[in-house]
């Protein structure tokens, strides 16, 4: 089998990467019992280099480079369809397709506004995320991200109407598990690796609140340990 590198962005306690775009990776690989050496860049020259986009994930799988995660499971699955991540009914692949998107274009803005926009949670991550680097340094990539964030909408929000929406889509996935095992039927899906990889990041002690806010869904906790079991069984 070809070789198969993973490029990420540094660790932060209680997760391989900072990026739940990268841990959706970690995730699909492990569910697929593939092999794959983790490599962490934290040099944006050479991300760059690695993809013009200056951002990661990227996969390398022998000669291939493959870049953005959902690309990166599409190529891994058509190689290594089983066991599979996306369901073979064409409705629940729909579905499939349309919550992972949930989970990448949305819910990651709440993970980001907790992780960047919040004064003393910021200065917590970036301690983790840029060790050694220097403040100004920090706060100038600090001051980019925002500008993301505030474009994407979420940053023109207080904390409290952040919080509220957060809360809402949270109840609304907790709702979604009430009666299943996973969110497109009984098996693992790309729709829950995406998902998941979201809440995941969110519970974690550098954002209490969040965490918090996670924890108080039950049904959404027992997803979490489904996930868990079902990528490292």
């Amino acid at each position: 089998m070809d070789k198969i590198t993973l490029y990420q962005w540094p660790a932060i306690t209680g997760l391989e990467s900072a990026s739940p775009f990268c841990m959706k990776i970690h995730w699909a690989l492990a569910y697929k019992r593939l092999v794959f050496d983790p490599v962490t860049m934290a040099d944006r020259a050479a991300v760059i280099a690695l993809n013009p986009r200056a951002k990661l994930p990227a996969l390398k799988y022998g000669d291939n480079i493959i870049s953005d995660s959902t690309d990166i499971i599409r190529f891994i699955e058509e190689r290594h369809p089983e066991p599979r991540l996306y369901p073979t009914d064409p409705a629940a692949r729909a579905r499939a397709i349309i919550l992972e998107d949930w989970g990448d274009e949305s819910l990651y803005w709440h993970l980001v506004y907790e992780r960047w926009q919040i004064e003393d949670q910021y200065d917590e991550y970036a301690a983790q995320l840029f060790p050694g680097v220097p403040r100004q340094v920090q706060r100038q990539f600090r001051e980019s991200v925002v500008q993301g964030l505030y474009g994407q909408g979420f940053g023109r929000m207080t904390v409290e109407q952040h919080r509220a929406k957060l809360g809402e889509a949270l109840d609304a996935l907790d709702a979604t598990l009430a009666d299943a095992q996973f969110l497109c039927g009984n098996e693992l899906s790309v729709a829950d690796i995406g998902v998941g990889a979201e809440i995941h990041g969110l519970d974690l002690p550098l954002t209490p609140a969040a965490s918090a806010e996670v924890r108080k869904r039950a049904n959404v906790m027992r997803w979490l340990a489904r996930i868990a079991k079902a990528v490292s069984a």
